[in-house]
């Protein structure tokens, strides 16, 4: 059964990648729809485009969730890549741009998928682990929904911070509809 979860990780890398970059452009296809806001990135802050990455993780988990049987942390195993890689993001982003001075597209694009890497790296030590973590599975769950409420609260009430500032144009949280 590892070689399967470990396909699956593996292709999910792939997936979580892809889903990533259709989630990033649903905003402004969707005609700036505010339900779509709610998972997709409203401006080109960091904090959006971890949005973006947390949202693209949990539709591959439910993906997922059909096609592996049932294992232990399954749940957990999710939460922590869904912590980690925006972690690894926000860290790996900010360390190139203060060593090369600014923002670059190729760059951003490697740190996603070294990050959604890692993620899914974590996430399969999890997933074919013996030991079953059930009171860090309730945990996780609450992690989860946490997270999700920090996403749709920060997209219509953003601090005025540098991770949620819209690089292109300076300004914070939704961009004036178009």
């Amino acid at each position: 059964m590892s070689s399967l979860i470990y396909k699956w990780e593996l292709l999910g890398i792939f997936i979580i990648f892809f889903l990533g970059a259709i989630i990033h452009e649903a905003y402004r296809l969707s005609g700036y729809n505010n339900i779509v806001a709610l998972f997709a990135p409203v401006n080109e802050s960091v904090w959006e485009h971890l949005k973006m990455a947390v949202t693209a993780i949990l539709l591959f988990s439910l993906i997922e969730s059909f096609f592996i049987p049932e294992v232990n942390n399954f749940i957990l195993a999710k939460t922590c890549s869904i912590y980690l890689v925006p972690i690894l993001i926000t860290g790996m982003h900010y360390f190139y741009k203060q060593l090369i001075g600014s923002h670059n597209l190729t760059l951003d694009l490697l740190v996603f998928l070294i990050a959604i890497a890692a993620g899914q790296l974590v996430s399969y030590g999890l997933l074919i682990s013996s030991k079953h973590y059930t009171k860090l599975t309730t945990l996780a769950l609450a992690a989860d929904f946490i997270i999700v409420l920090l996403f749709v609260y920060a997209t219509f009430n953003p601090p005025k911070i540098p991770i949620f500032k819209d690089g292109p144009t300076g300004l914070y949280g939704m961009p004036l509809k178009k």
